[in-house]
This record gives structure tokens, C-alpha cells and sequence, in this order.
């Protein structure tokens, strides 16, 4: 009896100690600081003497597990820019260090917040627009998708708070952030009806335009054929077909009602990343490729 005793004692400090942890949880507080002014330059925040800059305010010592504190108080102190390459430098102290990688991507973000920009509206296109602006908000969001999957893979139930903080709010209509909700199922279906238009991607100097449309399992293939004549004339026609889809394992079949009835075979490819999220979704139907957004998510 007396054992039992102690055992449930030992229990019950154990499950406070768990609450506590919970409690003090070395992630963001809940006070959604916005970033003012100009976002920084990538090596501001890429910090190419990382030793250096805590030798500056000497961490030089510093574990990864207090850099991530020092970065959470200078967070609470509106000092973004110093969390973020607080938290960059634990991230490289310890690179299995979650909460490190998690808060690292909320600062990038939040540093994207300030383009006044929506990254989802240039998602097929801004990293090669050419534009700084442009390029540096790629250069945020590669990171912060990198990070936040990392943070996950490392610790699963980020993935729930993950979808809560507002911190992140920049991505949340982004097509690669929708494909992070369908993980670890990734199923097939959820991933067609995620992303509404799907571009035709023909190839060559003057590709046909095009693309797929998906609602429920209703969809329309819009085709644009580009042809030229021996004068260099350019012609172009142009047709819809509407209908329905099934897919099953990697094939997709469409049964097409207008104008005709006929009926379309072809594979479907899913892409994943080194974490098992979806970054590509492609589907040949009679020859003709219809494919996402591929972000190509780089690394640390």
C-alpha cells in the first residue's frame, strides 16, 4: 500500500509537471506583432557571420534552448528583426530543435506580412518575376513553408498550432499551405478539390494555352490551340468539355457530357517533399498535362 502511494504521487507530480510544460511553452505568445516599415534584406536576416553577431552580444556560449528564450523576450519586445536571427541561430545551434524552426517561420511571416502583397496571388509566378520585391517575398515564404514542415516533422502536434496562430495568416490561402492541411493523408481527391484551376502545361515557344477546372467532382477542360499557317499567321481555337472525374490509386478517368459523351483515361502524379507534404499535383488526361503550382520549397 505504502508503494502505491508513492506511486501515485510520483504519478501525479509527473502530470504537473506535463500541465506546466504546456503552460510555458516555448513558442509564441499569442500577441501578434506586425512588422513596421521596409522588410528586411535576406542578409539581414540570413546572418552570414552568425558567430559574429552573437559574439555582439554576447551568446557566443549560448545553447539553442536559450537563444529561443532570448528570441521569444525580444519578440515580446516588438524587436523582430533580433528574434528572428536569435531564432536563426538556434535553428543552427540545434537543428532538431523545434520550437526553433517553428519560430523562426512565424518571424519570417510576419516580414512578409509587410510587402502588402498576397503571395497567393503570384504563387505560379513570383520567383520569377523579376521584381525585388517579388523575389525577396519567394525567398520568405520558401523559408517559412521549410521551417514550419520541419517544426512538424519534429514535433507532430505543431501541426494543429500551426492552423491557429496569426502569425502565419500571410500563407493561409497560398495552395502549398492547403496541401500542408491534407497531411499525413494526402488523399488524392481532398488534393484535386484544394485547388480550383489547374493550368495546362504544354510545352514549346508558344505553348496552347488552357486549363482544368474542378468543383466537387465536376470538371471542365478548357483548351486553347495556338496554330500558325505557311504565312505565319497565328490561328487559335479554342473548346470546353464538361463532365465528372473519379480517381482511383494514380488514375483518374473523366466522363465527359458536353458536347459529347466520351470518356478521357489518365495518371495521376503526387509529389512529396523529405517531410511526406504534397508540393505537386499533376494529372495527363489524352496526352495533355494539367499541373499546380510547384514551389521547389528549398532548404535551411
Amino acid at each position: 500500500m505504502h508503494f502505491n502511494d508513492e506511486l501515485n504521487k510520483m504519478k501525479n507530480i509527473y502530470l504537473g509537471m506535463i500541465f506546466l510544460c504546456i503552460l510555458i511553452s516555448p513558442g509564441l505568445a499569442e500577441n501578434n506583432i506586425t512588422w513596421q516599415g521596409e522588410p528586411p534584406r535576406i542578409e539581414e536576416i540570413y546572418d552570414f557571420a552568425t558567430t559574429d553577431y552573437l559574439r555582439s552580444i554576447g551568446e557566443e556560449a549560448s545553447d539553442a534552448i536559450r537563444l529561443n528564450t532570448l528570441g521569444l523576450n525580444a519578440y515580446k519586445q516588438n524587436n523582430l528583426l533580433k528574434a528572428a536571427k536569435l531564432w536563426r541561430c538556434a535553428v543552427l545551434k540545434k537543428d532538431n530543435y523545434h520550437w526553433a524552426h517553428y519560430n523562426y517561420a512565424c518571424a519570417l511571416a510576419l516580414f512578409a506580412e509587410s510587402f502588402s502583397i498576397n503571395p497567393a496571388e503570384h504563387e505560379d509566378d513570383y520567383q520569377y518575376a523579376g521584381g525585388d520585391d517579388l523575389v525577396l517575398l519567394y525567398w520568405y515564404t520558401e523559408k517559412v513553408f521549410y521551417h514550419l514542415k520541419k517544426s512538424i516533422d519534429l514535433s507532430p502536434p505543431l501541426f494543429n498550432r500551426m492552423q491557429e496562430d496569426g502569425d502565419l495568416d500571410i500563407i493561409r490561402d497560398m495552395a502549398h499551405y492547403k496541401f500542408m492541411l491534407l497531411y499525413p493523408e494526402n488523399d488524392t481527391v481532398k488534393l484535386f478539390n484544394s485547388i480550383k484551376q489547374w493550368p495546362g502545361s504544354d510545352t514549346g515557344v508558344y505553348p496552347d494555352g488552357g486549363y482544368a477546372s474542378i468543383n466537387g467532382n465536376k470538371i471542365t477542360i478548357s483548351v486553347v490551340i495556338i496554330s500558325f499557317d505557311d504565312t505565319e499567321k497565328i490561328e487559335i481555337n479554342s473548346f470546353e468539355k464538361t463532365g465528372t472525374f473519379a480517381i482511383t490509386g494514380e488514375k483518374i478517368k473523366v466522363f465527359i457530357d458536353s458536347p459529347e459523351k466520351e470518356v478521357l483515361e489518365g495518371e495521376v502524379t503526387v509529389e512529396l517533399d523529405e517531410f511526406g507534404f504534397v508540393v505537386c499535383v499533376y494529372f495527363n488526361i489524352a496526352g495533355r498535362y494539367y499541373c499546380n503550382y510547384d514551389p521547389n520549397i528549398g532548404g535551411t
